[in-house]
């Protein structure tokens, strides 16, 4: 079933959610829909009321059982109204063979929307591999920082109240968490957080791994694994399960040194996580990380990965090199984002 569609607000396309609710594209989609105060329907069957409407699905494979259930449903939603896309998790090459389904998916429903979006240039470059023979180019729209209240810096960055991370005092690691958002799932940069802690502590310095998150469903295996490997290595390993939004915070600003390790980035909703709560987060060096912060220049500590220990060193000295400073605000805040989807719909 969908939920009951409204009066339209300026002619602007209706929002589809296809589910699950805790999946982080139907988060962002829910957000520019109501920042953009537009109607949504959810399900998976379209509405008769919709027939022929403009429509927009912020549209992940991962939304889906499968890539071929994913061309299904969407392909039908297709069919029937104006469909109009942003892409994420577009395919990578490094994916080898789930690469080629899932391109194919992607490519074929790009051929049949009014229009699409990316939410970086590095994945409009992606997309021209995967879909080489586009009718049109992307428009591309950064993923919003969505703004959370904060402290003014890192002195008063947890408000009383329990905590969410072990602390030294109970069961946490003397100097804290390395942190990383998100869920635990492949190459998301668990095990580089882990190797990392270990580096630290031959340079005497005894620090975690949080995960701040819960365990992406089907990996259950890789979360024992990465127990197992931070056990064997004499590291503290710490999985919060999943988090709502007041506790994630807390969690976030508890946290010692923020990082995003992903070996496969693109376009990160968990790195914009750190800025929202204040942080400056740690990110390995890549061509997505690099367009990131000159989106927003100096809101990250962009390295490569063999020059992480002497900054995670630099940061336990100096704690307010991973915050962002009191009254920071970010270019491309939802406000903006939405601003930006309101003049591509309007073309």
């Amino acid at each position: 079933m969908s939920e009951a569609v409204g009066a339209q607000v300026e002619d602007l396309p209706v929002h589809w959610l296809p589910g699950p609710d805790r999946h982080g594209v139907t988060l962002l989609a829910r957000q520019v829909a109501d920042a953009a105060g537009v109607p949504v329907v959810r399900g998976h069957e379209v509405p008769a009321r919709l027939h022929g409407r403009p429509v927009h699905l912020h549209f992940s494979s991962g939304l889906f059982d499968s890539p071929a259930a994913a061309l299904d449903v969407v392909g039908a939603w297709a069919d029937r109204t104006r469909l109009s896309l942003t892409l994420h998790d577009v395919p990578q090459p490094a994916e080898g063979m789930r690469w080629g389904r899932r391109a194919a998916v992607y490519s074929d429903l790009v051929a049949r929307a009014s229009a699409w979006a990316v939410n970086s240039r590095w994945e409009a470059t992606l997309a021209a591999a995967a879909i080489p023979e586009a009718p049109r180019d992307p428009e591309v729209i950064p993923l919003p920082v969505v703004l959370e209240p904060r402290s003014s810096g890192a002195a008063h960055a947890v408000s009383d109240g329990p905590t969410v991370l072990p602390t030294a005092a109970t069961s946490g690691p003397r100097d804290g968490w390395i942190g990383v958002v998100g869920w635990v799932y492949p190459d998301k940069g668990h095990e580089e957080a882990i190797e990392l802690a270990l580096a630290m502590r031959s340079r005497g310095h005894a620090l975690g791994v949080a995960a701040l998150g819960g365990v992406a469903a089907g990996h259950d295996e890789l979360a024992d694994d990465l127990a197992r490997l931070a056990s064997s290595l004499g590291v503290p390993w710490h999985v919060t399960g999943y988090l709502e939004d007041d506790d994630l915070l807390r969690a976030i600003r508890e946290t010692t040194v923020p990082v995003a390790a992903h070996r496969h980035p693109s376009a990160s909703g968990s790195v914009n996580s750190w800025l929202a709560a204040g942080r400056r987060p740690l990110l390995r060096e890549h061509p997505s990380t690099v367009e990131l912060d000159d989106l927003r220049p100096g809101a990250h500590l962009v390295r490569p990965l063999d020059a992480w220990p002497a900054e995670v060193a630099l940061a336990l000295e100096d704690p307010a090199r991973t915050w962002l400073p009191p009254g920071y605000r970010p270019p491309h805040t939802l406000d903006d984002v939405v601003r930006a989807y309101r003049s591509w719909w309007a073309r």
